[in-house]
């Protein structure tokens, strides 16, 4: 039965003492995670053996991502990872041998979510979001937060746009190049901690936005349209 197959993990690991807070997975095989230990580690996601160990984070590593267009981007770039910290710094590391590129200081606070392309890294940390640019390691912009007293918590990217989380419950949506806003909805009575995206077809994308309050509501990209609330 379904319950049966799904209730019985395959395996179990102990991967990072304190907390798992994020895990990815790249195309050639590789499942990355990241925890309160302050270490990334890069694990066989077959026999779950840890095949190297990247530190440098000076405290808990919160999340961590890939370039999300990497099996169309030059090899370089698809051996990038991107970690972003409570120590407030987001780093680029080189898959390959785990050495560090960049170290970019986001003086705004922790940094609580990452996103990056085949060209900017986008973080969010406090009241601000920043764009990086991930070749050379610069800054970009940096985009305050116009919701009077929210904080930025979570953030993907979705046709083109950067869609927030703010934990005063909105979601918020910019065009990834000029960072201009595009529109804001406040629908989640508790602060919105998480952002999903699902490509329905060629020219619709769902969001899925989940909030502290234990809702789950589901939105048609393009425009922003509320399909359901589960």
């Amino acid at each position: 039965s379904t319950q049966s197959t799904w209730g019985n993990p395959m395996q179990a690991t102990n991967a990072h003492p304190g907390g798992v807070f994020s895990l990815t997975f790249h195309d050639s095989d590789l499942l990355i995670s990241c925890g309160a230990d302050a270490v990334v580690k890069l694990w066989n996601p077959n026999s779950m053996t840890v095949l190297r160990e990247v530190v440098g984070h000076e405290g808990p590593v919160l999340c961590c991502a890939l370039p999300i267009e990497s099996a169309r981007a030059r090899y370089e770039v698809a051996q990038r990872l991107v970690t972003g910290g409570a120590d407030r710094t987001v780093r680029v590391w080189k898959l390959s041998d785990g050495s560090a590129m960049h170290v970019l200081a986001e003086p705004a606070g922790p940094v609580s979510s990452v996103v990056c392309t085949n060209e900017v890294i986008i973080s969010c940390a406090g009241r601000s979001v920043c764009k990086w640019s991930l070749d050379l390691g610069t800054l970009l912009e940096r985009i305050p937060c116009e919701e009077k007293g929210a904080l930025y918590g979570s953030v993907i990217l979705a046709r083109g746009m950067m869609f927030a989380g703010l934990d005063d419950g909105s979601l918020e949506w910019r065009d990834v190049m000029s960072g201009s806003k595009l529109g804001c909805l406040r629908e989640h009575r508790k602060a919105l901690l998480s952002i999903a995206a699902h490509h329905s077809s060629p020219t619709e994308t769902v969001l899925y936005t989940g909030g502290a309050e234990g809702t789950v509501k589901m939105w048609l990209c393009r425009p922003v349209t509320n399909l359901a609330t589960v």
